[in-house]
């Protein structure tokens, strides 16, 4: 994820945004993920870096980042995919809980702008054209992350 958020660099928020660090969280998700990733495991509590600080402490932000993609691969469970890969969560850590997991669960051929209904500048900041298919975008995030691009993200119990 913070290859894909920001080459796993910690930046500062851009103009017009609020996220930030290199997982590229926002603050209100940061601060909630971050709450709820110590209350899931209290023995992480004294290696992080507390406040948004951590935000911008990578190893603070990746216990948030974790505990978003596990809920993430929770909501697509939920939503009838059986095992949530890294590129189906990706769907959701990038368009939101509603849209991605439409994008996670759309035919490849249908038109990915239809679905995330983002503005023409978030589209091209994206690298999404009006004419840009749910399958397209998936190879293309698919080629930067590689072979973790098909990963279960949930192991089975």
């Amino acid at each position: 994820t913070c290859v894909m958020e920001s080459g796993c660099q910690n930046t500062p928020a851009g103009s017009g945004g609020s996220a930030s660090g290199a997982f590229q969280m926002i603050n209100s998700t940061y601060t909630a993920d971050i709450a709820a990733a110590v209350a899931l495991d209290p023995s992480i509590a004294d290696s992080i870096t507390s406040g948004l600080d951590g935000k911008m402490a990578p190893a603070t932000e990746a216990y948030a980042a974790a505990y978003e993609l596990m809920n993430d691969a929770q909501t697509l469970q939920n939503a009838g995919v059986t095992d949530p890969t890294v590129l189906d969560t990706r769907a959701i850590y990038q368009f939101g809980q509603g849209a991605g997991t439409q994008v996670a669960t759309a035919d490849p051929s249908e038109n990915l702008e239809s679905i995330v209904n983002l503005s023409p500048a978030s589209m091209a900041a994206n690298g999404i054209t009006s004419t840009t298919t749910v399958g397209q975008w998936q190879q293309t995030i698919a080629n930067k992350l590689g072979a973790n691009a098909n990963q279960v993200v949930l192991a089975a119990n």
